[in-house]
């Protein structure tokens, strides 16, 4: 038990300096040069006048995004689990009737397929958007 105790010590006495010396190095912040007070210039891509805003769920804002996407990119594709009929949560409903079944379509149930088949899709020249209805299920298709 001494010996452990007394290596135990010696790690720590040894490792001490450089902690030390690595807390300090490395992480000096710049941020005081930024002034975060001034409003984001977003140069000629802001709209002076946006017009008429609409107030959205998370759920219906992304339904306009992939709606807006399907219509300004003929090689976007939307694709996953369910939604042809609209999504575990609604997101993509009525996008399958308006782009058809080669532009938004069901895939099997396999998030490791689905990741797989967008790599696939995208090093084809698609703008591969794949659709995984819970975060918890993207860890199989790590392995992709």
């Amino acid at each position: 038990l001494s010996k452990i105790v007394n290596s135990k010590l010696a790690t720590k006495t040894l490792l001490r300096p450089a902690l030390r010396a690595f807390s300090a190095q490395g992480f000096q912040s710049d941020m005081e040069k930024f002034d975060f007070s001034d409003p984001l210039n977003v140069g000629e891509l802001g709209l002076q006048n946006p017009g008429k805003t609409e107030k959205l769920n998370l759920c219906h804002a992304i339904g306009h995004t992939l709606d807006l996407a399907l219509k300004t990119d003929e090689q976007a594709i939307v694709f996953g689990e369910d939604v042809k009929f609209g999504g575990v949560f609604r997101c993509t409903m009525g996008l399958n009737e308006k782009y058809g079944t080669d532009r938004v379509f069901n895939t099997p149930l396999s998030e490791q397929g689905i990741a797989g088949f967008a790599i696939g899709a995208a090093t084809s020249g698609s703008t591969a958007i794949a659709e995984m209805q819970f975060a918890d299920y993207i860890f199989p298709a790590f392995d992709q």
